[in-house]
């Protein structure tokens, strides 16, 4: 071992004749260890966030929709549908209804929510509602023994109507009025399933019927008000909807996931930079502590600096001993934060303790992403920082000279 190694070890383990300058030492240990696993610990929140998001909206819409510019629907859908099957990146095509209605069950006050009118073929190569499905199944055909068409709900909306597997409830369309009674339409239909995505946003509003039956309800005759596609690879979203786009002709238009929930993830955005900002100033204050530590350490050991250059040590060696004990200080927190912050996010991962309120988060638990890059970035980013402020210290005690560094001892 390197002489000057030995000597920072033994600098930094002997008991201090100044106590406070130990304190500090500790402080500047605790305060990269607060610092690195903050920021390793809330980046790895954020991601689990961004993560979630994208994966429960994956699971519940198409990453791509054909809509119409008015909103009123579109009966030219089986020609946007040929359109969208000759981009090879494409891999699935639905036609689709989707408005707000009332629900109700027997006596029961009416519930607003969204109906989503599908095929229930085609709508299984756009997106797997199977894996979404809790109680129940998806199956939304009337078979020949049975009466009423089948719907599956959402899992609030059937805890809010106590509404299980097999109950009768009525479906009513407050926008088509009938010719004859001037009354909303009404159809009934039969719970088949419930569903629970795990996003309020979408288990609190949204109901599947078939697209037959909503067509009826909502008196859209052969119309749909959009076409779901769904793409092979997530990430090319923006470039598959400007091909589809340049195809298309009026008033349709397609849309990714991204712009559908553009908020969201705009809202995501705009909270990681003042996050990690203020985060990463505390692992800032601990390298400035870091510096102070190794300028009061220097003059505490002036004299010992003096009878090292008096031996023989050079400016180079003396220097090298106090980068190493800002290195060895700043390992120490460093990989002690980290540690820190890889545990805290793995335990919430596999056990989930923090759990969230759904009305505000969209989500039911605190969720965590680990990403090894970002912490072996972020630790390298804090250890440089470290090792650069140990240079200065470093530098004022090479510079001592040994007449100056003993005279007074």
């Amino acid at each position: 071992m390197k002489f000057e190694l030995s000597i920072a070890r033994r600098y930094l383990y002997q008991k201090r004749r100044i106590g406070f300058i130990t304190l500090i030492t500790y402080f500047s240990i605790i305060g990269l260890i607060l610092g690195t696993g903050a920021l390793e610990t809330t980046l790895s929140i954020l991601n689990g966030f961004d993560e979630e998001y994208k994966a429960k909206i994956i699971g519940f819409e198409a990453q791509i929709q054909v809509v119409t510019f008015h909103n009123d629907g579109t009966k030219d859908y089986r020609m946007v549908e040929d359109i969208l099957k000759e981009n090879p990146e494409i891999i699935g095509v639905s036609p689709y209804i989707e408005r707000e209605a009332l629900i109700r069950k027997g006596r029961d006050v009416a519930e607003g929510i969204i109906v989503k009118g599908v095929d229930e073929e085609k709508f299984f190569n756009v997106v797997d509602v199977r894996e979404i499905i809790k109680e129940g199944k998806y199956e939304l055909r009337r078979r020949d023994e049975e009466k009423y068409p089948g719907i599956i709900v959402g899992i609030n909306v059937a805890e809010k109507l106590n509404i299980s597997i097999d109950d009768v409830v009525v479906l009513m369309s407050p926008q088509r009025l009938s010719e004859d009674f001037s009354q909303p339409v009404l159809k009934v239909f039969t719970v088949k399933g419930i569903f629970n995505t795990g996003l309020y946003e979408y288990d609190d509003t949204y109901v599947y019927i078939p697209l037959k039956s909503a067509q009826e309800l909502f008196m859209f005759g052969d119309s749909v008000t959009g076409i779901s596609a769904r793409i092979k690879d997530t990430e090319t979203a923006d470039e598959v909807c400007n091909k589809i786009n340049s195809k298309l002709f009026y008033p349709h238009y397609a849309r990714t996931w991204f712009d559908t929930h553009n908020m969201i993830f705009q809202w995501m955005d705009t909270l990681n930079v003042p996050v990690l900002l203020v985060l990463g100033m505390i692992a800032l204050v601990g390298v400035f502590n870091l510096v102070s530590t190794l300028i009061m350490i220097v003059v505490e050991k002036k004299r010992d600096i003096g009878i090292l250059k008096s031996m023989g040590a050079n400016k180079k060696s003396v220097m090298k001993v106090f980068l190493y004990e800002g290195i060895v200080i700043g390992g120490l927190g460093v990989g002690i934060g980290s540690a820190i912050g890889f545990a805290l996010c793995w335990l919430q991962d596999k056990y989930k303790f923090f759990s969230l309120n759904e009305d505000i988060y969209l989500v039911s638990y605190l969720p965590v992403s680990i990403r090894f890059s970002d912490f072996l970035l972020i630790g390298s980013a804090a250890l440089i920082l470290c090792i650069v402020a140990t240079v200065y210290p470093a530098w004022r005690a090479s510079r001592l000279l040994p007449t100056d560094a003993i005279r007074y001892e």
